[in-house]
């Protein structure tokens, strides 16, 4: 079962574009808003799998206790809409589709009503999410596919690893390289989704540039680091950032002054990297790397 917020305003906690998907075995993925409500819900939607339901429902939930319709549990006032969606075999063409989707560069949709959900075009100036008559009989909802964000870690030490556990809970498509095949965090790391032992001088033809596209360079040392700089500065990324200390940071920037890279030019660069918060353990540095990510992400 999917289980879809299409709408909400207010207090909601869940919030429009939130999503869950349910097994009949009563394993899960995802968030519809959690407590009482999201608790309700999934003891439906699994009753609802376990009798071989197949109609699709479009349910209100209000978060109050004025109401007499509808009540959600919740007190925190607000409204949010959610679509059941059963889904079977029948429908994995289509899951494949949109799951394909993720990597193009057009803009596509997923539009779901009560016949079931569909792969859509959409006009580029379309809005995220666009709803319609979801309190009536002939209601649709429709939520742009978003390419999915890769983070490039170039260092697979602690703090990479930490950093690929981190970055793993967020959704992001994890590609980690290194220059020694035997290292034992890169054998361990179980976070990533690719691992490259590669010569730091080629780095370049590994990472294809455009804005979701999120580069983090923590190599071992201060001449990989450089190496590295140096073959991506000119690149296009939604996010390029070198870690480092201030004084390690402004020696290297001085030898690429000195070797004809100005201060203007990898000024886009963000070194050192993490939003400050006192981090010290990789775990820490992590969070701290992350947070600034997100922040950027989320305008």
């Amino acid at each position: 079962m999917l289980l879809q917020v299409a709408d909400s305003f207010g207090s909601s906690p869940g919030r429009q574009g939130f999503k869950m998907a349910l097994a009949i075995d009563g394993e899960m993925q995802g968030s519809i808003g959690g407590g009482i409500m999201e608790q309700k819900l999934i003891s439906l939607a699994l009753d609802l799998l376990k009798k071989g339901h197949e109609d699709v429902l479009c349910k209100q939930q209000v978060h109050n206790k004025i109401n007499k319709q509808n009540q959600s549990g919740l007190i925190c006032s607000g409204e949010q809409t959610i679509i059941l969606l059963p889904l079977s075999k029948k429908h994995i063409p289509t899951i494949d589709a949109i799951s394909s989707s993720m990597t193009e560069i057009n803009e596509n949709y997923f539009e779901l009503s009560a016949k079931g959900i569909e792969l859509r075009n959409k006009p580029m100036e379309s809005p995220p999410f666009m709803s319609n008559n979801l309190h009536k009989q002939n209601w649709t909802y429709a939520e742009k596919i978003h390419r999915k964000k890769v983070v490039h870690i170039i260092g697979a030490g602690h703090v990479g690893s930490a950093f690929s556990k981190q970055m793993s809970l967020l959704g992001f498509h994890i590609c980690i390289y290194d220059n020694r095949p035997e290292l034992n965090t890169l054998i361990k790391n179980v976070s990533v989704d690719e691992k490259h032992i590669i010569d730091y001088a080629k780095i370049g033809d590994y990472i294809p540039e455009g804005d979701q596209q999120f580069v983090v360079i923590m190599s071992f040392g201060y001449r990989d680091d450089k190496s590295v700089l140096k073959a991506l500065y000119k690149k296009q990324f939604g996010y390029i950032g070198m870690m480092g200390s201030k004084a390690k940071v402004k020696q290297l920037f001085k030898e690429l002054e000195v070797e004809g890279i100005s201060k203007k030019q990898i000024a886009h660069v963000r070194t050192p990297i993490g939003v400050k918060i006192g981090s010290k353990t990789p775990a820490e540095i992590a969070v701290s790397i992350a947070a600034e990510i997100i922040e950027l992400v989320n305008g």
